[in-house]
């Protein structure tokens, strides 16, 4: 347990797609905080985390972009432990 999580999802068949935006929070009914600076164009995400944090869970969700700036709706939400 080093702290390194990998998301992976699904990626998105539209012949437009620009990347996707990933957002975590640490409890599931807060706002999450989006965490990649640049949309990312593979369909995985790769995090670092510390573990000396009173959260048992980490929360993500991804949001599709397409060349046009049009975004999808936030994906259902990811929980790890």
């Amino acid at each position: 347990a080093d702290g390194r999580v990998y998301v992976a999802w699904l990626p998105n068949k539209e012949a437009d797609i620009f990347g996707y935006r990933v957002y975590r929070g640490n409890l599931a009914r807060e706002e999450f905080a989006q965490v990649t600076v640049e949309p990312t164009a593979e369909a995985v995400w790769n995090d670092s985390v510390s573990l000396k944090t009173l959260n048992r869970h980490l929360f993500y969700q991804v949001m599709a972009i397409d060349r046009s700036q049009n975004h999808s709706e936030l994906s259902a939400v990811l929980r790890l432990a």
